[in-house]
């Protein structure tokens, strides 16, 4: 997980990431992004006095019951606020990525590391565009509030009807219980400069992936995303049924090649120093 932005050369587009969140953790760049990728299709937007705040919230939440008399509960919630401003925000968009992925998966090793991924049962996303701030101010707030206690329910309706042999009325009024709460809490504010430009945000187009079998498929119609794989993937006899791999970028059809989507773009984990708080 990124602690911080991530500076401008840290991405490509038209990479091939496994992680939405860290696209410099598992990724693949084909050697034929230079030829496919040019300044002619990237569209570059700028806007001045950049200012945006991100606010998220996280929580978890337990509660256990030992016994009808005891029962204990804690939670854990995590509150927090990421402001950033720069003289100027820069958006990079790959034009018609479609093209892009399809002239991509002619390379060989673009079409092993996929293999391998799939093997893996990894999602695999194409990045198709990112945000930048330059020579940016960043704060951040964290706000981390942690509570556990626990109830004791004396239930006297309970032991009347017991000793009545008999159901006695109104017996919510008649239990009563007691109970201690303890709730923690701490805070941190961290502000810093990122100097240079840097990526805090990328867009993606998920990749999907189908098998077919190349008995029902003719020649002509394999294509740079259409391939015949060899044992390793699958199974032997698998293979022998499903030995040709389709892929295609998410929402696209085989008779709408080259569609652009527009996706939203993905908030990369802003936490500047790694910050833990302990309560």
């Amino acid at each position: 997980m990124p602690q911080a932005l991530l500076p401008a050369e840290a991405v490509a587009l038209g990479r091939f990431v496994t992680n939405k969140k860290s696209p410099a953790e598992e990724f693949f760049d084909s050697g034929l992004l230079s030829d496919n990728v040019r300044r002619s299709n990237v569209l570059v937007t700028l806007r001045n006095n950049f200012r945006e705040v991100l606010r998220y919230t996280s929580g978890t939440s337990a509660r256990s019951t030992l016994t009808t008399i005891v029962s204990s509960h804690s939670s854990f919630e995590t509150l927090g606020c990421v402001q950033m401003e720069s003289l100027v925000n820069k958006t990079y968009q790959l034009e018609n990525s479609t093209a892009v992925f399809e002239s991509i998966c002619e390379d060989p090793g673009a079409r092993k590391w996929l293999i391998k991924m799939i093997g893996r049962g990894r999602s695999i996303h194409m990045v198709v565009g990112f945000e930048t701030i330059i020579d940016a101010r960043v704060s951040f707030n964290n706000h981390q509030i942690k509570e556990r206690g626990g109830e004791i329910t004396a239930p006297v309706s309970s032991a009347l009807t017991a000793a009545l042999a008999v159901p006695f009325p109104l017996t919510d009024v008649l239990d009563v219980g007691a109970g201690v709460s303890e709730t923690k809490g701490c805070e941190v504010d961290t502000s810093f400069s990122a100097p240079g430009e840097m990526i805090f945000a990328v867009q993606y187009r998920k990749l999907e992936f189908s098998w077919l079998s190349s008995k029902d498929i003719d020649k002509a119609t394999l294509r740079k995303s259409r391939w015949r794989i060899n044992i390793g993937v699958r199974s032997l006899e698998k293979l022998k049924e499903n030995d040709v791999i389709d892929a295609r970028l998410e929402a696209d059809s085989p008779d709408a090649e080259g569609e652009e989507l527009e996706g939203a773009a993905e908030v990369l984990d802003i936490k500047p120093l790694g910050i833990q708080l302990l309560c």
